[in-house]
């Protein structure tokens, strides 16, 4: 049996391959003798026929877990596996040597190994989570820590981590163990545990954004999607920014940044010299075009990135 694991949600995938073990571990071989990984760099022919061609111990099967093997490597080294693998077809249904290819990244430059496997393996591929299925893995896990997560606090969360599930769930197990048990996961408690993401050039942005400078705007919103933040993630901040920016523009003037209960004093400090730069109507005629995005996100009514250029675009005709 040979499973090809790969996609850029290293996190679901890494659990897909925990299971497979765990299932193994129950129900072939509880010692874990029979348990081998192998990295790519260091895999040889001989390596190929120790694996999968000798017997295993005092188990009907072996389970070799082939890291990062796909990559560029030598001929003979992937004329082995193949090989080895069409063997192993020939074996009894379940004495056969359970294979997993498991690829952080599913390599572009194909070989004999990778034509192999898409054709003949289990393929999970895992993608990035967004939007509605992001929000529902999310009430899952919390689930399965029976807890519930309201909606503000769940839209608080997710801008915290965006789509990275390794900080998702870090966030979540901190959370679960700072609740008493059977207690719901509100705004206030994610405000207080969660880790709050800063990052200054996303007030350069803000800036750019609420001036309709689209010659400054677009390149920046690049730029962030480059670096592989979720745009619901983007938005999400893009929100909570203007947010905070209504509540300065109508606080009392003064030379001192008010205190804004919830809000981390690092964002007040950071967006109190725009607060006045920029009038009421302005900042909430963006933030209701904001909210259409981030709706429009949510039902996938449109690519992320021309939905995300379009609003930049409206941006710079408010007047």
């Amino acid at each position: 049996m040979v499973f090809l694991i790969t996609g850029p949600d290293t996190y679901r995938a890494r659990r897909k391959l925990r299971e497979l073990k765990d299932k193994f571990l129950k129900e072939v071989d509880p010692s874990g003798l029979n348990i081998h990984t192998v990295i790519g760099p260091t895999l040889t022919v001989e390596g190929v026929r120790h694996h999968l061609e000798s017997q295993p111990l005092l188990a009907r099967r072996r389970f070799v877990i082939f890291e990062n093997v796909l990559s560029p490597k030598k001929k003979e080294v992937i004329e082995a596996l193949v090989a080895a693998l069409e063997r192993e077809g020939n074996r009894k249904e379940g004495e056969d040597n359970i294979a997993i290819f498991f690829e952080d990244d599913e390599p572009t430059a194909k070989n004999k190994l990778h034509s192999w496997l898409i054709k003949h393996a289990h393929l999970l591929r895992f993608a990035a989570l967004q939007g509605h299925e992001l929000a529902a893995w999310t009430e899952d896990e919390w689930r399965r820590r029976g807890r519930q997560i309201d909606k503000r606090a769940m839209r608080r969360l997710l801008a915290s981590t965006g789509n990275d599930l390794w900080q998702l769930s870090g966030e979540i197990k901190k959370i679960d163990a700072y609740l008493e048990a059977g207690a719901i996961v509100d705004e206030k408690t994610v405000i207080l545990i969660a880790k709050e993401p800063f990052d200054d050039n996303i007030f350069a942005f803000t800036d750019a954004v609420l001036n309709g400078d689209l010659k400054k705007s677009a390149p920046m919103l690049m730029e962030h999607l480059e670096r592989e933040m979720a745009p619901q993630q983007l938005v999400a901040l893009l929100e909570k920014q203007l947010r905070v920016l209504l509540l300065l523009a109508e606080a009392p003037a003064g030379r001192m940044p008010p205190t804004l209960p919830g809000i981390h004093p690092y964002m007040v400090r950071k967006l109190w010299p725009l607060a006045k730069q920029y009038s009421t109507a302005r900042l909430k005629k963006i933030y209701a075009d904001l909210g259409q995005v981030d709706v429009d996100l949510k039902s996938s009514a449109g690519d992320a990135k021309t939905l995300l250029l379009t609003f930049l675009t409206s941006c710079s005709k408010v007047s």
